[in-house]
């Protein structure tokens, strides 16, 4: 009775039993259980070209490869429930592996991973009460098919050039160069379309086209816009007439594949065939493949709007031939676009500079780092990308450093900063991806940080 000598006591009683009643019987958290179906573990994937043969008939465009798809099984929670796909080189997975979070499907349609390629995928999931979970980390190999064709929405015809081997037996690197039709005019890249090519942490475009286009106005981001223009002021001219018109444009187009601070690089005319193909050929017989496999590439864009490209298109043979004129003692393809390279300007440090990107990885690979560049890259001191390779990380994913005084500067591989403001050492799990990923290679932030 002595609980109920006052009004006051009896409220805080009905209180307190009420409070306890609903704790009582509010949900638990729990962990929610995730099945992942396909890939399957340790398998290999399905080719995601849409066909092995690039001169079979087809009507549109069918240079747009097919996705891979991701399946899982429905976790058991409370609905609405979403998922978040990870997907890395390696079996160490953090925040930068995210591909794609608010996923309300139990699937995932995921495009341009590498060809022949081991990835780490696993999904987690969060349902209505918060209850969440992760899935087991699982294994797979992309199928080995050259080439590696890209989607770029709004844009065709895109293809990375890496992923095969030179007639040496050295892998030509993947996620370098890219080769495309153009983004505005013809073809209109989309925001989509923009937000892949950041994916992929391109750093300069080169457009062999007219100077009519503004590069700024459609990737604003971009940090180079290479545009080399011949004598008059024009862009590259078509097949033999880019070569004995405008050779100065060519020689510039090499020179800047010298530069290891422009990749990874994409690199385009209005479709992507024709004086993209001439670049990419004498490219491709520098790094030492076969003429085989020069024409195949340049067969493969027959899949998209712009209609068969083969050996009976008179002028393709009259640029190998011409390209061969410089090689009189044996005819290659090989030697002869060396030889007319160098004799246009482009020096010998320069081809072997270009050799050494393409064959001995010597520059870092950004299509790791999806979310970073832009910005960060544009305003990159150059001053610490002179002798190393370099990665950017921009502030903005992770301000939150800057909040407690700690502004990023340049550290070494083991995480220790060595200039800059003063501030903390690098984050563990960010030292040991940038160790992953650029070995011997410094993080430069932009210089509007210090």
């Amino acid at each position: 009775m002595t609980l109920l000598r006052s009004p006051n006591h009896l409220v805080r009683l009905c209180v307190t039993l009420l409070v306890s009643f609903r704790f009582s019987t509010w949900p638990q958290q729990v962990s929610i259980g995730i099945e992942l179906l396909y890939p399957t573990d340790n398998s290999v994937t399905l080719d995601t070209r849409p066909t092995d043969d690039p001169l079979i008939s087809h009507d549109g465009d069918l240079s747009i490869p097919n996705p891979l798809s991701f399946y899982w099984n429905a976790a058991e929670g409370t609905p609405p429930i979403v998922y978040s796909l990870y997907v890395s080189k390696d079996s160490i997975l953090d925040s930068t592996d995210r591909y794609a979070a608010g996923i309300t499907e139990t699937f995932y349609a995921l495009w341009n991973l590498e060809i022949n390629r081991k990835y780490f995928w696993m999904v987690s999931a969060k349902d209505d009460l918060g209850n969440s979970g992760n899935s087991s980390l699982q294994s797979f190999t992309t199928a080995a098919f050259w080439p590696r064709m890209l989607y770029i929405d709004g844009t065709t015809n895109v293809r990375d050039i890496g992923g095969c081997s030179t007639m040496e037996g050295k892998m030509i690197q993947q996620g370098l160069l890219y080769r495309s039709a153009e983004f505005n005019y013809r073809q209109c890249i989309t925001e989509k379309g923009l937000e892949q090519l950041r994916r992929h942490g391109i750093v300069s475009e080169i457009d062999l086209k007219t100077n009519i286009e503004k590069p700024e106005n459609v990737i604003p981001w971009l940090p180079r816009y290479i545009r080399p223009l011949s004598n008059d002021g024009d862009g590259m001219a078509y097949y033999l007439d880019g070569l004995t018109q405008t050779p100065e444009v060519v020689c510039a187009v090499f020179r800047a594949m010298a530069d290891p601070q422009n990749y990874p690089m994409i690199i385009h005319c209005s479709l992507g065939a024709d004086r993209t193909g001439e670049i990419v050929a004498m490219l491709e017989a520098i790094l030492g493949c076969s003429e085989e496999h020069i024409v195949r590439d340049y067969t493969w864009s027959s899949l998209s709007t712009i209609g068969i490209r083969d050996t009976t298109f008179v002028p393709w043979n009259d640029f190998i031939a011409y390209v061969k004129s410089f090689d009189p003692e044996n005819s290659t393809v090989q030697e002869g676009s060396r030889n007319f390279l160098q004799s246009i300007g482009v020096s010998e440090q320069e081809l072997a500079g270009i050799r050494s990107i393409f064959l001995d990885n010597g520059c870092p690979s950004y299509s790791e780092l999806p979310d970073y560049g832009g910005a960060a890259a544009r305003h990159a001191s150059s001053k610490h990308r002179q002798n190393r390779p370099s990665i950017i990380i921009s502030p903005h994913r992770y301000n939150r450093h800057a909040s407690s005084g700690t502004h990023w500067g340049i550290f070494d591989l083991s995480g220790r900063r060595v200039s800059g403001n003063s501030g903390n050492d690098l984050p563990v799990f960010l030292t040991e991806r940038i160790t992953r990923l650029a070995p011997g290679g410094y993080i430069v932030p932009p210089p509007d940080l210090h």
